[in-house]
């Protein structure tokens, strides 16, 4: 989970096992985490770059 509150300022953001990321935002219970969109693969890049993540290594 990556808090970056330039990119997303009501929510956070996801990062599955294929290096896919999505933007996420709690319900107005708080109790589930509710998708808003999958980021583009140049947001993906954006982010990481920001916050220093390597990239997805495949084996």
């Amino acid at each position: 989970m990556i808090r970056d509150t330039e990119f997303f300022a009501d929510g956070f953001i996801n990062e599955y096992p294929d290096g896919s990321m999505k933007l996420m935002q709690l319900s107005e219970d708080q109790r589930f985490a509710i998708e808003i969109r999958t980021l583009t693969i140049s947001e993906v890049a954006q982010i990481r770059k920001k916050h220093g993540i390597a990239g997805v290594l495949y084996a």
